[in-house]
């Protein structure tokens, strides 16, 4: 049998690949993984708290310096440092109302200290 006799056979043989198969295979499992690491990306982002509140004591906390890696988060995000507890990590920059939920908060407070 000669070498084109022998892919001739082999093309038409039932359950045999074809570099189409493959290229859509391929095509097809990268954008899986794309979804994937975009996703996981998405959940990863919404897990870090936002506004400029510590997420263990609700107290205020300044922002630190962003030096060497922290510098890839980008403006979206930010490092801080809570003045109570000494918690210290990343915070997402948002228009939260954080004064104001601060303000009520201790309004509310004082008035149950009053009672």
């Amino acid at each position: 049998m000669s070498a084109q006799a022998t892919s001739a056979v082999a093309s038409t043989i039932a359950g045999s690949w074809t570099w189409e198969d493959a290229a859509t295979f391929i095509g097809v499992f990268v954008v899986i993984r794309i979804i994937t690491i975009w996703m996981a990306t998405k959940l990863f982002i919404a897990i870090i708290p936002d506004g400029d509140c510590c997420p263990l004591c609700d107290s205020v906390t300044l922002p630190i310096e962003r030096s060497g890696w922290w510098r890839v988060l980008g403006p979206r995000f930010r490092r801080s440092w809570c003045l109570a507890c000494g918690w210290e990590g990343v915070l997402r920059r948002s228009p939260v109302a954080a004064p104001v939920q601060r303000a009520l908060r201790a309004a509310l407070a004082a008035h149950g200290d009053q009672a």
